[in-house]
């Protein structure tokens, strides 16, 4: 029996709730930024928040903006690190941009989830700065 007959069998609200899934699943494989526009644009019908489905509320883009907002903090935490490693091999000394530290310190320069684009590095006196893109730049 194929797939295609199997969902034959499926009462309907199981069936869309299934569709609605494999939807999510997509959306989720799609690369960084365009996977939190993919996941908020799959609509979780209301209706099928009965049908004994983890239906949280009518959108997932609170929940796909919040990952993404972790995975930047997390990338941002790495790139405090590998200076810090940088640092301690260096006299102490900052590096002056992010491709200094690949690959000793990072393997790559990490991605802003927002924007698909390398995170900013910002020397500045006494420290530094690990910024986000703007979404416009």
């Amino acid at each position: 029996m194929t797939g295609t007959a199997c969902l034959d069998k499926i009462p309907q609200t199981e069936r869309e709730s299934l569709e609605t899934y494999a939807a999510l699943i997509e959306a989720a494989g799609k690369p960084w930024p365009v996977r939190i526009d993919a996941v908020a644009s799959v609509r979780l019908r209301p209706d099928l928040r009965q049908g004994g489905g983890f239906w949280p509320d009518a959108s997932l883009a609170p929940q796909a903006n919040a990952v993404a907002q972790g995975l930047a903090l997390l990338r941002s935490a790495g790139v405090v690190v590998a200076v810090k490693r940088y640092q301690l091999e260096h006299s102490d000394h900052r590096p002056k941009r992010l491709d200094d530290l690949v690959p000793a310190y990072l393997k790559s320069i990490p991605i802003d989830p927002f924007s698909g684009r390398p995170l900013l590095f910002v020397p500045e006196e006494g420290g530094y700065v690990v910024q986000r893109r703007a979404e416009s730049a």
